[in-house]
């Protein structure tokens, strides 16, 4: 029927997963004929184009590299095709459609009994299996997802006073299965009535964050209203391996934060601004964020957008600190696993049970020390399991040590130690401020200073952070800046690497990312950070150190070099994924890509050209 046509707006900036998206759009349409499309193809290899040129209803604006003005640019002049389209959808260059999607996404729409509905959230991932299969293929069918993600925001932007980090959150549907109400968009998967894009366009002057905020600001009061269904029917490819980023301006965010701001201000002279029918006060408080304080309150964070609560509007820091006061309040229990390489780990339990102040601690103990322990010493101190290691053994390292003690774990706090440290006076008072700083999600490590004999008072400096210098024998060699430029040493320091020889988390995490017991100690520490982080956990130093090393006390081994795990785990022939034998246990996350890591580093990989083997 000629008023059920769609509209699919995808701007494609060297994308030659171009024609994919598109042959999936139109594969697995129930009516292929009413699908249309509004394509800014940029690019000078015209090999797609010409494709598309060939594609019934298909309306393409072709524009070379070097016209290419950023994302709301193109997104403008996609909009400037509609013709007699009932519907449109705006999404990306690197989608996969699901059977039937664009007769479900009109029900979807239809269902919610709003004129001025849109639909709009953040599509799962295209998982793994997936990514293989033709996409002409019509026997292919790809379930759809009951996972829609709402999209909440996350806090503003460090270099920002008005844009935010947005991020994807999955919130329990309504029990009538009434879709979620949401005020903030995705520009790569918005569905709604035609109309839409006929009154209220992108602002081309804008190049890159100008697609989702800004346009979420301007829906709202225009009268629209945004909605989050219980089932989505399209995938994204986030973590592609021939993602093609366009050049961005010199001025970066300048030009998008003074645009952004005569927005909020409602001094736009042009077309691009505010609607009449609601405020920006309006928006403020539906969504939960105050642009002139920089807040994001509860109800943002965790997508609870129709509850006006008290509770919900305090922001999130003050909840957090309320939160944190009602956790420090608990006993905690706290399970430290000592790796034992000189027999002398009595001492480091000693000084861990002489400065702790609260919380029960006990010990799980790996040492190269073979003589009897009787019951009674044993609970004295705390050991709730001693295993001894043959130190004449090849396979004794640390490891395979590791390994073995973190299955006695129970559900707790855990930190790993090795037998020279020395604690600090509250020390287990001080960590678990800093977890609950930071979140279960989360694990801590620090820089451990040495000392001897002589010298072990020294825990008030302020925590060193290791920061990448280069990589040498396909390991990261790092050096040592204090945070000061971070929080000026208020607040814990994300980092992407692990310390020298300590870490502290949930029990839950040591248990589902299992440390390898084939790698060496050096080889561990920076292959496990890569881990934990791609598999969604942040790693923070502490604000100020709790421990010292002994330096006559410390040895930790070499071990061998393993380079197939080492260059399968960091990607070192492809830096998206990593390349390893299927029934390699120990592999990365699959929350944030390999490349991410490498970014957060500060490592320009694609530059270096000794990586490869």
């Amino acid at each position: 029927m000629k008023e059920d046509k769609i509209l699919v707006e995808i701007p494609a900036y060297c994308d030659h997963d171009l024609i994919n998206t598109v042959q999936s759009a139109i594969v697995q349409a129930d009516n292929p004929d009413r699908v249309h499309f509004a394509i800014c193809y940029q690019d000078d290899d015209l090999t797609d184009l010409k494709l598309l040129q060939k594609i019934k209803n298909c309306k393409i604006k072709h524009l070379k590299k070097s016209e290419a003005k950023g994302t709301c640019y193109a997104r403008y002049l996609c909009q400037k095709m509609i013709e007699d389209e009932k519907y449109v959808y705006q999404t990306d260059s690197h989608m996969r459609f699901t059977k039937g999607w664009d007769t479900k996404m009109i029900e979807q729409l239809l269902s919610l009994k709003d004129p001025k509905a849109t639909i709009s959230y953040y599509p799962p991932q295209l998982k793994e299996e997936f990514e293989k299969l033709p996409v002409n293929d019509k026997v292919f069918n790809m379930p759809s997802s009951t996972k829609p993600m709402i999209i909440v925001a996350k806090k503003f932007r460090e270099d920002s006073s008005y844009f935010l980090y947005p991020t994807q959150k999955y919130v329990e549907p309504k029990p009538n299965g009434e879709p979620l109400k949401s005020p903030f968009i995705s520009a790569n998967n918005f569905f709604s009535f035609a109309e839409i894009h006929k009154t209220i366009f992108h602002n081309p002057k804008m190049f890159w964050f100008g697609d989702e905020l800004p346009m979420a600001i301007r829906y709202y009061t225009h009268g629209w209203n945004n909605y989050c269904p219980n089932e989505s029917y399209i995938y994204h490819r986030y973590m592609r391996k021939d993602r093609t980023v366009p050049r961005t301006r010199k001025n970066g965010l300048q030009e998008e934060e003074l645009l952004m701001e005569q927005l909020i201000r409602n001094k736009t002279k042009d077309e691009y601004g505010l609607g009449k029918e609601r405020t920006i006060k309006q928006f403020e408080d539906y969504a939960g964020i105050d642009f002139t304080k920089k807040i994001v309150y509860m109800k943002a964070e965790i997508g609870n957008f129709e509850d006006n609560s008290m509770q919900n509007r305090i922001s999130f820091l003050q909840s957090k600190e309320l939160q944190k006061k009602k956790l420090l309040r608990k006993k905690e229990k706290i399970e430290i696993i000592v790796i034992d390489l000189q027999g002398k780990y009595q001492k480091s339990i000693e000084s861990c049970l002489k400065n702790k102040v609260k919380n029960d601690v006990e010990f799980i103990v790996g040492t190269v020390n073979q003589f009897e322990i009787d019951e009674k010493m044993q609970k004295q101190n705390h050991i709730k399991k001693i295993i001894y290691f043959d130190k004449n053994d090849k396979d004794t390292h640390y490891s395979m040590m590791l390994s073995k003690l973190t299955k006695y774990l129970s559900n707790c706090y855990t930190a790993i130690i090795d037998s020279s440290f020395r604690f600090a006076p509250e020390w287990d008072k001080k960590i678990c401020e800093t977890i609950k700083d930071c979140g279960e999600n989360s694990a801590i490590t620090c820089w451990v200073t040495r000392a001897n004999n002589n010298n072990t008072n020294i825990f008030s400096y302020l925590n060193a952070v290791k920061i990448f210098d280069k990589f040498n024998d396909y390991l990261p060699t790092l050096k040592f800046r204090t945070p000061e430029n971070y929080h000026k040493g208020k607040y814990p320091c994300k980092t992407p690497f692990i310390a020298e020889g300590f870490l502290f988390c949930s029990s839950k995490i040591l248990k589902k990312i299992k440390p390898d017991p084939n790698l060496s100690y050096n080889e561990q520490k920076y292959i496990y950070a890569a881990r934990l982080w791609t598999s969604g956990i942040d790693l923070y130093y502490s604000k100020s150190s709790c421990f010292v090393r002994m330096t006559n006390e410390t040895e930790l081994d070499n071990g061998t070099k393993h380079y197939d795990v080492l260059c399968g785990l960091m990607g070192r022939n492809n830096r998206y994924s990593a390349e390893l034998d299927k029934d390699y246990k120990y592999t990365l996350g699959d929350a944030r890509p390999l490349w991410g890591w490498y970014d957060f580093i500060g490592y320009n990989y694609d530059n270096d050209p000794e990586l490869t083997l």
